[in-house]
């Protein structure tokens, strides 16, 4: 099991490494291979591509994306150019609870995230996001 998730996040070649020779993004990859070789039945993973060149990121969230066909996966990001392209639901939260949830495609929506966060937000091609002061 630990072997398959070296593999899975890329680690393999780097097993007989100690951790803290590990750059962040490393580290925070073998983080997530412990607990996908602990073969659980649900995962929460708190920033899971933060640290993680876009090339990683973009793999650790087509593996939770692959692990949520087989166990609960829930991750919390403000990535939201991964969530609107891997999850298949997004939660918005702010002001101390739940702003709103569904869809990435009907929650991730510049009037949604402009109010969220008090700002003039667009979704440009690509569900790519920018942000910029009202005023």
């Amino acid at each position: 099991a630990v072997d398959r998730a070296l593999v899975k996040v890329g680690l393999y070649d780097k097993r007989d490494r100690f951790a803290n020779t590990l750059s962040g993004g490393e580290f925070q990859r073998l983080e997530l291979a412990a607990a996908l070789a602990l073969e659980g039945d649900f995962l929460l993973l708190d920033e899971p591509t933060s640290a993680q060149d876009p090339v990683f990121s973009q793999l650790v969230a087509e593996i939770l994306r692959e692990e949520s066909a087989v166990r609960g996966v829930l991750t919390i990001s403000h990535d939201l150019a991964l969530a609107a392209r891997f999850a298949d639901e997004a939660w918005l939260l702010g002001g101390g609870g739940l702003f709103d949830r569904g869809a990435p495609s009907e929650v991730l929506v510049p009037e949604k995230l402009g109010a969220l966060y008090r700002c003039r937000a667009e979704v440009v091609p690509g569900r790519d996001f920018r942000f910029s002061r009202r005023g």
